[in-house]
């Protein structure tokens, strides 16, 4: 019989062995699940294409799904399988249409990846970065301007630093900040238009600069003194008892399509005039009248120089220019 001591370097073979193979095991483990993380990478980014001409505008989805005149993907618990039906058939009643006969099969998978991936992200949070494109390279998701709370902080506390109020002056950086502000649901993009990007609620302000400090300060703090012509509010009463409050935005033999202001962002909604009881027009503005409340001066000093800024040219408001 063979002493334990032959045995020993057959048992330490057994065990090295062993420990080799689980070895071999781990490794394929994190290879395979670094290829599927590859591969849904990939997937995420496809989708991103098709998201972004189609989606992304201010009047659909607006960027990274923050919102315009459709409703904000961030911070949503969605199922693939509710988003795969949504997509590939629209939401009747909504400006949301089929897809399905747009995107094949795996176009609509992949369209179904990227929202999975953005809503999984809360509005005041940038999207994590993204790595696996086509060409191996890191692809870092465009992050949304100065989202940051603590930036947001910052910018309400600059009036606590200043001694002598009339030395507030308007910074154009941070005016831009507030009016694309992602994580206020009630900036200014979620209504209107500036150099294409924001909803189409309200009148495109890309031009607004060539108005005066104190005509800008008006339209901001008393908005319904002044009403743009053509985006006057109206209340459209349904046969059904529904009442609908909005601005119109077209209206043919069959319809009306306006935007429902009773939901931030508002939602295009397409109403049968077969469906329709009576349509009555309103006074005032669905814009809120109470953004010197809402905003200090500091802050409307900044919004407005912004504004003004908007011709490519540096311009500083203070308060004797909106007084």
């Amino acid at each position: 019989m063979k002493s334990v001591k032959q045995h020993l370097p057959f048992a330490l073979l057994g065990l090295w062995t062993g420990s080799l193979i689980f070895t071999f095991c781990l490794t394929g483990s994190e290879k395979t699940r670094a290829a599927v993380q590859q591969s849904q990478n990939q997937m995420i980014l496809a989708g991103g294409k098709i998201f972004n001409p189609t989606c992304s505008s201010g009047y659909c989805h607006g960027n990274e799904g923050f919102g315009g005149s459709a409703p904000t993907l961030r911070g949503k618990r969605y199922t693939t399988e509710y988003l795969t039906k949504v997509i590939s058939d629209g939401v009747s009643g909504t400006p949301m249409p089929p897809f399905k006969n747009n995107y094949s099969k795996k176009e609509i998978e992949q369209l179904v990846a990227y929202v999975m991936w953005i809503s999984k992200t809360e509005p005041n949070k940038p999207l994590p970065k993204l790595s696996g494109n086509d060409k191996g390279k890191t692809e870092t998701a465009k992050q949304p301007e100065k989202s940051e709370p603590a930036k947001s902080e910052a910018v309400k506390s600059t009036v606590e630093t200043v001694a002598d109020a009339n030395q507030l002056r308007g910074d154009a950086a941070n005016g831009k900040f507030l009016f694309f502000d992602a994580a206020n649901e009630r900036s200014c993009r979620a209504c209107h238009l500036f150099q294409g990007r924001g909803g189409k609620l309200g009148p495109d302000l890309t031009n607004i600069g060539s108005k005066t400090p104190r005509e800008l300060y008006l339209s901001v703090t008393e908005p319904h003194t002044q009403i743009t012509q053509g985006y006057e509010s109206i209340t459209i009463f349904t046969k059904s008892g529904e009442r609908i409050t909005g601005i119109k935005r077209e209206e043919n033999a069959d319809a009306i399509k306006l935007f429902d202001t009773a939901t931030v962002p508002p939602v295009l909604r397409n109403i049968l005039k077969a469906e329709v009881a009576k349509v009555e027009s309103q006074t005032g503005t669905p814009m809120p009248g109470d953004f010197a409340k809402r905003y200090t001066q500091k802050q409307l000093l900044d919004l407005i120089t912004f504004l003004k800024s908007t011709n490519q040219t540096a311009f500083t408001v203070t308060l004797k220019d909106i007084q």
